[in-house]
């Protein structure tokens, strides 16, 4: 069994994709293993790597990076590509924002 997306479902609707997630938000199924929120039943697009490990990769990157040239979040969207992700600047910098690190322009060291 294979999850499914929720551009997959909204193809299939007729809907947009926001609309399907609107209408998974706080909602739950009963099964016999429990209460699921219906949102977990949905993978994010990126089958084979977790969110966790974009960020590790980030994190990666950003460690490695030339100080005094820091990495901008367009060159990291041409990182992860080269990974055969893609993922955009604005996801880029919201996983930046939420692992506390500070833009290109304010890493940088003279």
């Amino acid at each position: 069994m294979n999850s499914l997306t929720l551009k997959e479902v909204a193809l299939v609707m007729g809907v947009h994709e926001s609309t399907v997630s609107r209408a998974t938000s706080n909602k739950y199924a009963q099964t016999p293993r429990g209460l699921i929120e219906l949102k977990s039943m949905f993978s994010s697009g990126y089958q084979s790597i977790s969110k966790q490990t974009l960020k590790a990769w980030l994190k990666e990157f950003i460690q490695n990076e030339d100080k005094h040239h820091p990495l901008t979040d367009q060159e990291l969207v041409s990182l992860y590509k080269q990974k055969d992700v893609d993922l955009s600047r604005r996801v880029i910098a919201k996983y930046r924002g939420e692992l506390g690190i500070e833009s290109s322009a304010k890493r940088k060291r003279y």
